[in-house]
């Protein structure tokens, strides 16, 4: 049986949850083949550490940002070679390799396409979700984490001495 990623509850490891992943279940996330990676690089004698990130994410034309939900979360390893530095080195592409290269092309050139990352869906349920993403985002940015220091949606923003990077002092709230 080979081994495999995956992105549901995998059965529980023991004691020596390195050798269960490796010999036993010979399934994880991510982060268990990053461990266990990093432990048998490290018990070889090489320098070796556990790096978590993102891997992938979505771009919202219509918000013109990179959507990374905690879907896109991934732990890999990197070791140190002597002359080259800290070096990449990622487990899950041996196991999951078409997790891997699904997410970096949809990274790439074909980002923010129809249906991406939306399972195929059409180019009308695509725009309204993207929309209703770009909505909150901008809800988010500008109403829930409105500040009179920092930014300004009202157009009396510069009669109040916003925009030219004077102190306002808001008039409900004593000197």
């Amino acid at each position: 049986m080979g081994a495999s990623s995956t992105r549901s509850q995998p059965q529980l490891l023991g004691r020596d949850s390195i050798d269960d992943l490796l010999f036993r279940t010979r399934q994880g996330f991510c982060g268990h083949y990053a461990s266990a990676f990093v432990d048998l690089m490290r018990a070889g004698g090489v320098p070796a550490r556990v790096v978590t990130g993102y891997l992938g994410g979505a771009w919202n034309p219509i918000g013109g940002y990179l959507l990374v939900r905690q879907a896109d979360a991934h732990a890999w390893a990197e070791v140190w070679l002597s002359g080259r530095g800290w070096v990449r080195a990622d487990p899950t592409a041996m196991v999951a390799p078409d997790r891997l290269n699904r997410e970096l092309l949809q990274f790439g050139a074909g980002a923010g396409g129809p249906g991406f990352r939306l399972g195929g869906a059409s180019q009308w349920v695509t725009t309204v979700l993207q929309s209703w993403d770009a909505l909150n985002a901008w809800w988010q940015d500008e109403v829930v984490g409105f500040n009179f220091a920092g930014n300004s949606i009202l157009p009396i923003g510069s009669a109040l001495g916003i925009a030219t990077g004077r102190r306002w002092r808001s008039p409900w709230v004593p000197a």
